[in-house]
């Protein structure tokens, strides 16, 4: 679908597609407040172009997250290849982001440090200790 021909319906629905409010959106396209917000938001051709943008936007993240995946492993290769201590930790930090922003390891302010857990990991449940020490896959 071709830019919308308002080119302030347009703005609208490019600021609704990066997660403004409608309110927000309205205010950001027109400059006042107003109650046509919800009308607007509910017309066909804005619904439609608001979808496209969306998508458009997806792919484009898509695209970032795998070349900032591709960039940390090269950095974790090369750091690991090194086999010092500092190049191993840079790896592992590497590893680790690479993870995180793939959504298979918890962000760090979620992270549990095992030793302040418990002394005894005969103490923890099953799921416990498999979420603290299980290998990342």
């Amino acid at each position: 679908m071709p830019a919308l021909s308002n080119p302030r319906h347009e703005a609208f629905a490019h600021a609704r597609a990066r997660g403004a409010s409608a309110a927000a959106a309205y205010r950001e396209a027109f400059g006042v407040a107003s109650s046509n917000t919800s009308r607007l938001s509910r017309d066909e051709n804005v619904q439609a172009r608001l979808e496209e943008l969306k998508a458009e936007r997806a792919m484009m993240l898509r695209v970032e997250l795998t070349a900032v995946t591709r960039s940390l492993l090269v950095i974790a290769d090369t750091a690991g290849a090194m086999t010092s201590a500092a190049g191993l930790a840079v790896a592992r930090a590497a590893l680790m982001d690479a993870a995180r922003l793939n959504g298979a390891a918890q962000p760090r302010s979620q992270e549990i440090a095992p030793a302040l857990v418990t002394a005894f990991p005969e103490e923890l449940s099953e799921e416990e200790w498999l979420r603290l020490y299980a290998p990342i896959r």
